[in-house]
């Protein structure tokens, strides 16, 4: 319900979709990354001008030295090339509404072997 409530009031040249991710334990989390056109092959960061993802942790119990968290990173660039400095880690807390505009991000591994992440995330893209 949330999502075509949202859905309806972007314009036509957004783009959205919705996840929802469980995350394993003891997996690699996920490199650093923008969120990326996901019906391009391979994905594709320079068709669009901004990117929202509005995350919810769906976990009821959670707690922070089980790993899980978002690291948000600083972007620069520096002669052409992009330079990322960590700015902050937010650690999963339950029922946690996180909303990322257009920023460089990471998931930390989960160390807890009896634990996983399950996120509910709707993504929106601004193309050019």
């Amino acid at each position: 319900q949330l999502y075509n409530k949202i859905s309806a009031h972007l314009p036509p040249h957004y783009v959205h979709w919705i996840d929802v991710k469980m995350t394993g334990s003891l997996q690699g989390g996920t490199p650093i990354h923008r969120d990326k056109d996901p019906w391009t092959p391979g994905g594709d960061t320079k068709k669009f001008s901004n990117s929202i993802a509005i995350l919810c942790n769906l976990n009821v119990e959670w707690d922070a030295r089980w790993g899980g968290g978002i690291t948000l990173y600083e972007t620069k660039n520096v002669n052409g090339q992009l330079t990322h400095t960590v700015d902050q880690v937010i650690p999963i807390v339950p029922g946690q509404l996180l909303i990322v505009n257009n920023c460089f991000h990471s998931i930390e591994l989960i160390t807890e072997p009896s634990r996983n992440r399950v996120s509910f995330i709707l993504h929106v893209l601004k193309y050019k």
